[in-house]
């Protein structure tokens, strides 16, 4: 995620000062390979540079609380992978602190800002596809498929006891309910690990880097996190979802799926295909619209960085969502009513993740407990309509 986090911040001619690696040795490394000017020896290092002013957590999920609190407490900007926290407890603390710092506060969820997504949801607030009925869609992925398959997020002391659901679920949940500008209300899951035993290398493992199977050594260990789910939701407002996540589902690679049904028509976005947009009808011919600024909604036309027949992706998203915060930053602080996710968008992410958690384990449907409802107020998701035509 340092790769992508860099490189998009110097398209937005941000000055990234340096990094700080898991070692000072994988610190020195990472900053030649990324060409930048400081390996920091420690988060503290960072913390004491007076020419910080925005620190972006890109470390494994256990981490994210205490450095984003550490950060906080040291007066700095802070934009922070998902999950924000590995409980709700922890979550509702930082949004706490968060809302009364005088800095901005970010949550990376970033899928929500594909040309096309923004489109989607433009049509939805709209009324094009008329009252929505149901939601449905996957996010699969194969590089955690085989057994000698590995990597962090499969040690729950670091990527939590969720792995498929909190991991890429999170980008599906966000997306659909920034979609229908809606919230989860309850949810029926039903966890799955399809590979109880794997084997754990001597060596740390990249995400997606790719090995062998001759060449991993180690020792077999239990897993007890879930390869897959399969989720089924309501919405307050009376829509329902159905939803699966993977990462052994093979020959996807990295695939989010959404489809909405609404009464009047429907439509569907795939990420692996990220300029298209197809539109559902009856009576009429369907519609596949393509990334066409005569076509799309002015704030997806203005998020699109590229001339129509260019492919926009993943790197561009994290341009965008970059691009909303450090606005922000300029001005000196978080806005009355931020564009990109923040930190109660993360909170409440938290809170569907527990509640799918408990539902499997007791086999029924469970409601997302959100507790101080005033929180909303400060979500991206609940300022849509206020801010997508700007």
């Amino acid at each position: 995620m340092a790769t992508a986090h860099t490189d998009a911040l110097r398209r937005l001619g941000v000055q990234v000062r340096g990094i700080v690696g898991r070692t000072p040795e994988r610190g020195d490394t990472a900053a030649r390979r990324l060409g930048l000017p400081r390996a920091y020896r420690s988060l503290a290092e960072v913390l004491e540079d007076r020419s910080v002013q925005a620190v972006h957590i890109v470390t494994p999920n256990s981490l994210h609380a205490q450095q984003v609190m550490q950060a906080l407490e040291a007066g700095k900007h802070v934009i922070c992978e998902k999950p924000l926290a590995p409980s709700s407890e922890e979550a509702s603390a930082l949004v706490d602190m968060s809302l009364h710092a005088d800095t901005v506060t970010a949550v990376c969820l970033n899928v929500r800002y594909y040309p096309q997504c923004i489109h989607a949801r433009d049509l939805i607030a709209r009324g094009r596809i008329g009252t929505v009925r149901m939601v449905t869609g996957r996010y699969h992925q194969d590089w955690l498929a085989r057994a000698t398959d590995w990597n962090w997020r499969l040690e729950p002391d670091q990527q939590g006891r969720l792995r498929a659901v909190a991991d890429i679920g999170v980008h599906w949940l966000d997306l659909v309910q920034t979609w229908l500008d809606d919230r989860i209300d309850s949810v029926f899951a039903d966890l799955y690990t399809f590979l109880p035993k794997r084997r754990r290398p001597t060596a740390t493992m990249e995400t997606f880097r790719h090995v062998r199977d001759e060449e991993v050594s180690g020792v077999e260990v239990d897993v007890h996190s879930d390869d897959a789910a399969a989720l089924l939701a309501r919405f307050r407002n009376g829509a329902r979802a159905v939803a699966t996540f993977s990462q052994v589902s093979y020959g996807n690679k990295n695939c989010i799926e959404v489809q909405v049904d609404g009464s009047e028509s429907s439509l569907t976005w795939r990420s692996e295909e990220p300029e298209y947009l197809w539109l559902g009808h009856r009576g009429q011919p369907n519609e596949l619209v393509t990334k066409d600024y005569d076509l799309l909604s002015d704030l997806a036309t203005k998020k699109a960085r590229y001339p129509v027949g260019h492919v926009e992706g993943y790197p561009d998203t994290f341009v965008s969502l970059f691009g909303d915060v450090y606005d922000d930053i300029l001005r000196g602080g978080r806005s009355a009513q931020p564009r990109y996710p923040t930190f109660t968008d993360g909170y409440d992410l938290v809170l569907i993740c527990e509640a799918i958690e408990e539902s499997a384990r007791v086999g029924r449907w469970v409601p997302v407990r959100r507790s101080d409802e005033t929180r909303t107020a400060d979500s991206s998701v609940s300022q849509f309509n206020s801010f997508r035509n700007r």
